[in-house]
């Protein structure tokens, strides 16, 4: 069985591979009488390993679940995320925040805080240091962050045809960018929450098929306790329920070879039906 690998689509790059415990040996290069009972194998081979990616590659490990088939654990799914992950920073606000200026006094760590960031980011396009200070004391923060992202984006859109900061100037003055960081949130939400409602129903096909797992297991546990001749009962029952000609010849076989595992697999739902018929689930 090859490893698949799936990435949860809107999560940050989140993804998930499901190994077999072949696979692990194989990839660890470990002899078969290496660590045969699971319990060792997960100690001192898989714990170990996760703890490497963690601490030296740029993958962070947020989950490890170990899948059992029966009695025994046959695949170990992982999944993991970058470590340093660009993010959007959106503002959240429902209502547009009121234009002011910064309260705080100018010998606040707060103010000089705020004052500190804004100021970096006019620099950095070419307005002087002195007039960055100004324009924050005359126009307050929202109303320039507002501005400079307006300004930006249009510059992006090529419908700057003047020097940046010139036309920074007049849109802080008339205030061009009033709202424009909600109109970009609106924009940004519908995919937003489509990418959601696809790693949402992703989740929750996984939980299900985890579920009727464990259900499985559980089932088979319970008919491996019984007398060979009871099994022998449910097994009659369930070939009388089927109504397709091969998949009987499949479960025929299966039955001849002991492989109960395998007769339940391909008649799970009819398997259930008569374990409940005899009262044993």
């Amino acid at each position: 069985m090859q490893a698949a690998t799936y990435r949860y689509k809107g999560n940050g790059g989140r993804f998930y591979r499901i190994f077999t415990v072949a696979e692990i040996r194989e990839k660890m290069a470990l002899k078969n009488t290496e660590y045969p009972l699971f319990a060792d194998l997960k100690r001192r081979v898989i714990e170990p390993a996760i703890t490497q990616i963690n601490d030296h590659t740029d993958l962070k490990v947020i989950d490890v679940e170990y899948i059992k088939s029966g009695r025994s654990f046959d695949e170990v799914k992982i999944t993991a995320e970058p470590k340093n992950q660009r993010q959007l920073v959106i503002n959240e606000d429902s209502e547009p925040k009121k234009q002011k200026k910064p309260t705080a006094p100018e010998s606040t760590p707060e103010y000089q805080e705020v004052a500190s960031t804004i100021i970096d980011q006019l620099v950095k396009i070419g307005v002087s240091e002195s007039t960055a200070k100004k324009w924050l004391d005359k126009f307050g923060e929202d109303r320039i962050k507002q501005n400079l992202a307006y300004s930006l984006a249009k510059q992006k859109e090529g419908k700057v045809k003047t020097s940046l900061t010139g036309y920074l100037a007049k849109s802080i003055e008339e205030n061009w960018g009033q709202g424009f960081e909600d109109v970009a949130k609106k924009s940004i939400d519908p995919q937003k929450k489509a990418e959601s409602e696809a790693y949402k129903k992703e989740r929750e096909a996984e939980e299900k098929s985890k579920r009727e797992r464990e259900e499985r297991a559980r089932i088979f546990d319970i008919f491996t306790t019984q007398s060979e001749s009871m099994q022998d009962v449910i097994l009659d029952a369930v070939e009388s329920k089927i109504e397709t000609k091969s998949l009987l010849e499949f479960l025929q076989k299966d039955r001849k070879k002991g492989d109960f595992k395998a007769f339940q697999g391909k008649s799970s739902i009819k398997f259930r039906e008569v374990m409940q018929e005899n009262g044993l689930i």
